[in-house]
C-alpha cells in the first residue's frame, strides 16, 4: 500500500515539475539570454488591414482631428466611418452591422485617446500604435 502511494507521489510530483518547466518556458520565451516581448493580439495585421487603418487615421485627420478633438464634427466623421467599415469587412466574421458598430466605437475611442494626448494624431505611425494598442 505504501508503495502504491509513494508512486502516486513520485508521479503527481513529475508531472507537477513538467508542467512547472513547459510553462515557464512558453511564459518566458528567450532568444540568446534575452526575454522575447510576445504581441497579445498575435501576427501583425495584413496589407489590407493597415491600408483600412491609414484610410481611418486620413478621415480623422480630415476631421480635424489634429486641431483638437472637440473641433470635430462627429455625426459627419461617423458617416464618412460607416463608409470606410466595409474596408475592416474583410477577412472578419462580423456582419457588416456588427463591423460598423464596431468601427464606430473605435472611432469614439480615438477621439477620447486624442482628447488626453493629442500626439496621436501627429502620424500614421502614433496613431496606428495608439489603435492597436502596446504589444
Amino acid at each position: 500500500m505504501r508503495l502504491r502511494h509513494s508512486l502516486r507521489a513520485a508521479f503527481g510530483l513529475a508531472a507537477a515539475s513538467a508542467f512547472s518547466v513547459a510553462a515557464l518556458a512558453w511564459a518566458e520565451p528567450q532568444t540568446g539570454g534575452q526575454p522575447v516581448t510576445k504581441s497579445l493580439q498575435g501576427e501583425q495585421h495584413s496589407a489590407g488591414m493597415n491600408e483600412a487603418i491609414r484610410q481611418f487615421y486620413q478621415l480623422m485627420i480630415d476631421a480635424g482631428a489634429k486641431n483638437g478633438v472637440d473641433t470635430v464634427d462627429v455625426p459627419a466623421l461617423e458617416a464618412k466611418v460607416r463608409v470606410l467599415s466595409h474596408n475592416f469587412q474583410a477577412g472578419h466574421d462580423l456582419s457588416l452591422q456588427q463591423m460598423e458598430d464596431h468601427v464606430i466605437s473605435m472611432t469614439h475611442m480615438m477621439l477620447a485617446i486624442g482628447k488626453k494626448d493629442p500626439k496621436i494624431f501627429d502620424n500614421l505611425q502614433a496613431f496606428s500604435t495608439a489603435l492597436r494598442g502596446p504589444n
